[in-house]
């Protein structure tokens, strides 16, 4: 599966993404839904990179490194946080396995 995300890693200018399961290429915002009390929003602070296993991987200090569907991330802060992005119909939203083995 070809990647399609670009990051905007240095002065604006976007750069493809290299293809990585271990290294994370630049910070970006995933897509969190909401609930009991909390409401939907892109999260900073992560660092992803494309997965030669498709979607993208993540990682954070705090949070358990993982793949999710290309859909949740952004790699330019988005101009609304509260505004989510267009979840397909029978979207997956955490993709198993992490890593190949």
């Amino acid at each position: 599966m070809a990647c399609t995300a670009y990051l905007s890693c240095t002065s604006g200018a976007h750069v493809a993404a290299k293809q990585s399961t271990t290294q994370p290429n630049c910070r970006c915002w995933v897509w969190f839904r909401g609930g009991l009390g909390v409401e939907s929003e892109w999260i900073s602070g992560f660092y992803g990179a494309p997965s030669t296993l498709g979607g993208i991987r993540i990682e954070r200090g705090d949070y358990v490194a993982c793949r999710v569907a290309d859909w949740r991330v952004l790699f330019e802060e988005p101009a609304d946080i509260n505004v989510g992005p267009v979840i397909p119909e029978g979207a997956e939203w955490k993709l198993v396995p992490t890593d190949p083995r």
